[in-house]
């Protein structure tokens, strides 16, 4: 059976894309656990951020509740300014500090969740050069040259010349 020029082109490249999807497969497994570990990161660094949102929120509305309430009293109170208003001021202001501490913490897990994202997309970036790098070496080894042999009297060797004789019967 002969094939023709374009056949073979088409067998050629059949396999080439089938040797290309198994060194992308092999290289998928190289990285999926590098990027479920980041994926995981990421998963409890979202959670963290709502976290830490949710409790920063809460803060302020404590620290704004308690500075009203101590200013109420303190205007609208019978007594002079005494020492409760004072340690009902003193408690705010420590409320100021906590809620710029959990506003801290909510910066910190955003900046945590962006590391890890860039990470992830650096990850993907690496996998996808070294497909982009196979695909690229597989392209070149299967490309096909046509290359014409001429025959050289001087390679030419004869190694058995015979002579065959069967019998026939003639009717």
């Amino acid at each position: 059976m002969e094939e023709s020029e374009s056949e073979f082109r088409v067998r050629l490249d059949q396999k080439r894309r089938e040797l290309r999807d198994e060194l992308v497969e092999k290289l998928r497994q190289k990285y999926a656990p590098k990027i479920n570990a980041l994926q995981e990161k990421i998963n409890r660094a979202q959670k963290a951020v709502g976290v830490q949102s949710e409790q920063a929120k809460q803060q302020k509305m404590q620290t704004a509740v308690s500075i009203g309430a101590t200013l109420l009293g303190a205007f609208m109170g019978r007594k002079r300014i005494g020492t409760s208003s004072y340690g009902r001021a003193g408690s705010a202001m420590k409320g100021i500090g906590r809620s710029m501490k959990e506003t801290k913490d909510v910066q910190n897990a955003k900046e945590t969740l962006g590391y890890l994202s860039q990470e992830l997309v650096k990850i993907n970036s690496e996998f996808d050069t070294e497909v982009s790098m196979l695909d690229s070496k597989t392209r070149k080894e299967s490309e096909v040259e046509t290359l014409t042999i001429r025959p050289d009297k001087s390679r030419i060797s004869v190694i058995l010349v015979s002579l065959v004789w069967v019998p026939t019967i003639w009717n």
